[in-house]
């Protein structure tokens, strides 16, 4: 049997190692957050800026390279233009869309088609 200086100091390193092991693993996690944002960030500020043409026209216009294919697609009775764009961000699931009517407004998009399952529902994977 331990004596009763025993314990109480067994006790104390172990909740040393498992404040070590716990401030290791929150520094770790704090790292990868870090990370994401840092490689997501460009991503996105290319998204925005892509957000930022007023219409269709002024889009591929200016960014021609972003765009890889422009579909034009009935729904519902309207007529609809699907702008798919370059894969955006950090290991996206699918390309960036938007979606514009026949005046050539943006009446919708996102940034990551792959993720968004409201986005292909309300479109219906038109493109």
């Amino acid at each position: 049997m331990k004596n009763n200086t025993e314990l109480p100091m067994m006790f104390s390193r172990g909740v040393a190692v498992a404040a070590k092991v716990i401030a290791a693993l929150l520094l770790l996690a704090v790292i990868f957050v870090v990370l994401v944002f840092a490689l997501e960030f460009p991503g996105m500020r290319k998204y925005n800026r892509l957000c930022d043409y007023p219409n269709k026209d002024a889009l591929l216009a200016a960014e021609p390279d972003e765009v890889k294919k422009v579909v034009d697609f009935s729904q519902n009775g309207t007529n609809y233009t699907a702008v798919v764009l370059s894969w955006i961000g950090f290991l996206p699931s699918g390309p960036a869309v938007f979606i514009y009517n026949e005046e050539g407004v943006r009446v919708d998009h996102c940034s990551d088609s792959g993720d968004n399952d409201s986005f292909l529902r309300r479109w219906h994977c038109a493109w």
